[in-house]
């Protein structure tokens, strides 16, 4: 006994904890492991008790994570544009955590009462409630069909113009060109990913669930893309695709990711041009002559231009049926004396450069109409060896500007041999030619994408 109580005075002399000090320890790690428990619990309960303020800062914090993702992985900046981000931080705070934390929670809690019952019923029950599926069906459509185009995309392509400089009128013209395509686009991400969300979440999941399935979108497109071979070459170019695509519109992006369907060169192709003035069931006789030859429309366009309708098709047949397809087609001008019909055989595998020495690129203008503006541009294309692959342009009344002046829009992809291409002295020059012309001009060298 004498011994113990020698040793615990001496062990007390030089700091060492005695008997009930030791028998202490495990009672306070069972305590702080009990802290953390409780702490952890208090943390997961967040969203549950206060949903719109942890609403409100995930989306802010996922939208400016996802901008310094693209900044970093996919333009490959070497400084970041805090400027930029922080655009995006408040659109993500005051729109995603904001705005459409008010519709997809209080405003359809209240339009549609029967929508927090159905995310809680079990998956067998779910297939079976006629009415739970209606009230799924009409929150994707108002959510899609008249909040996206109506409200999101607007104040995106606002925010999108305010980045680079430019109008509030620019921005809504640009929307109008691009809204139906946006929306398709869009569509095929985000009317799967809202089914599954007004299904199975419950109404404070909701804006967490599309912050991270467009995060979780943004990282997936952005190991798609790849780094560039030389990022220093492409950052101003990138810069007005990748906030949309990547920030905005995943659903443009995954279609602007499938690459295009290569032709069968098995078969033979005709071109098929018709112009003339518009009228009811061109198009379903032009077709007809086709699919009656085993045809097959591999590619179209259609529009009109003034009064006159304009049909441009490439289409692919047998070997056998071509000549005889083209020579139908052009009879086709004598039934309709007003239509222009031209029908060829062409060579498929006719290219201006080789695969392996190709480099292609985007040229986007947008400004004020001037005579001689797409001349200017093609101009310069022609004189650096590129050929256009496709170039569409109109022109749109500007509201904020006098009466006379209208909106350019042309947006086209151009190849060149990749031997004697200089990109930097392109962005250089196109820099300057901005200046010269007036109008705002994004060009960016597409071979990163490959």
């Amino acid at each position: 006994a004498r011994r113990g109580e020698e040793k615990q005075a001496l062990g007390t002399a030089l700091g060492t904890p005695g008997p009930r000090k030791q028998a202490l320890r495990p009672a306070r790690r069972g305590h702080s492991a009990m802290s953390a428990r409780s702490a952890l619990r208090s943390l997961m309960a967040i969203p549950r008790t206060h949903p719109f303020l942890f609403g409100v800062g995930f989306s802010c914090a996922k939208t400016s994570g996802a901008d310094l993702l693209v900044q970093k992985y996919v333009e490959q900046r070497r400084e970041i544009d805090w400027k930029r981000n922080g655009m995006f931080a408040s659109f993500g705070f005051f729109y995603l955590g904001g705005v459409q934390y008010a519709l997809y929670v209080p405003v359809f809690s209240r339009m549609f009462p029967y929508a927090k019952t159905f995310t809680q019923l079990p998956v067998s029950k779910k297939l079976t409630d006629i009415k739970g599926i209606a009230t799924m069906g009409a929150q994707v459509f108002i959510d899609q069909c008249v909040h996206h185009p109506f409200l999101y995309f607007p104040t995106f392509y606002v925010l999108k113009e305010m980045i680079n400089g430019g109008t509030v009128e620019g921005a809504l013209a640009q929307y109008r060109v691009n809204m139906v395509d946006d929306l398709q686009a869009l569509w095929k991400i985000w009317v799967p990913a809202t089914i599954v969300n007004f299904t199975f979440n419950p109404m404070w999941a909701r804006i967490p669930f599309v912050a991270c399935t467009s995060l979780l979108w943004t990282c997936i497109l952005s190991y798609m893309r790849g780094a560039a071979e030389n990022p220093e070459e492409i950052s101003y170019a990138e810069q007005i695709e990748t906030e949309e695509m990547f920030m905005f519109n995943q659903g443009r992006a995954l279609e602007r990711s499938m690459a295009k369907a290569p032709l069968d060169l098995s078969r033979t192709h005709v071109v098929v041009a018709l112009t003339g003035p518009d009228s009811v069931g061109i198009v379903s006789k032009i077709t007809r002559i086709i699919s009656d030859h085993k045809g097959n429309v591999v590619e179209s366009k259609m529009m009109t231009l003034g009064g006159d309708f304009t049909v441009m098709m490439l289409s692919s047949v047998e070997e056998g049926q071509a000549a005889h397809m083209c020579a139908q087609l052009r009879r086709f001008s004598s039934l309709y004396p007003d239509l222009h019909v031209h029908a060829h055989i062409t060579n498929a595998r006719h290219k201006l450069f080789r695969d392996e020495e190709v480099t292609e690129g985007r040229l986007i203008a947008q400004g004020i109409d001037k005579p001689g503006l797409l001349n200017s541009l093609v101009d310069y294309l022609a004189r650096q060896g590129m050929s256009i692959q496709r170039f569409e342009c109109e022109s749109k009344a500007n509201p904020s500007k006098e009466e006379g002046e209208n909106y350019f829009m042309m947006e086209g992809d151009f190849q060149g041999s990749k031997e004697n291409t200089a990109w930097k002295q392109i962005y250089t020059d196109m820099e300057k030619l901005q200046n010269d012309l007036g109008v705002k001009l994004h060009i960016k060298c597409m071979d990163a994408k490959k």
